[in-house]
């Protein structure tokens, strides 16, 4: 599938319109609504942000519906999450004690020195060259678990 244009992420109803509007196959609302399993009523309200964004199993219908790539994925859930102040369930391990807990400690620490863009941005390129060296057969030697 071609690259989409960038998508206005300034809610979860414009992006999601966003997203069926410039999809190639030209969806309809109600195209939309019967693949969700709701009424075309519904679906509408939930375009124009006036319900509830959709829910964890419908999102991934719809990422699947037009194809989504991850970041657009993740851009909806945390639309999703800024409307409803749920927790994305993509990031759902946070709140489990193990697994959660050096994601906290660096959020946390983060939040203190007051991170800036730059500094994520740093991070999370250090965590990119990570993830390709695992890729790759790195050295694990440097693992501290």
């Amino acid at each position: 599938m071609p690259e989409k244009d960038e998508i206005n992420t300034g809610s979860f109803g414009v992006f999601i319109k966003n997203i069926r509007m410039k999809d190639e196959r030209s969806f309809r609302q109600k195209d939309v609504a019967d693949k969700l399993g709701m009424s075309l009523s519904y679906y509408s309200a939930i375009e124009n942000d006036d319900r509830r964004p959709l829910n964890d199993e419908e999102m991934e219908i719809f990422a699947e519906l037009f194809y989504l790539t991850k970041k657009e994925k993740s851009i909806m859930y945390d639309l999703a999450n800024n409307r409803t102040n749920i927790m994305a369930s993509d990031l759902e391990y946070l709140r489990d004690e193990k697994k959660g807990k050096w994601a906290r400690i660096a959020l946390r620490k983060a939040n203190k020195v007051n991170a800036g863009e730059k500094m994520w941005k740093q991070f999370i390129w250090e965590l990119e060259k990570q993830e390709k060296q695992d890729t790759q057969g790195g050295d694990d030697e440097n693992d501290t678990d």
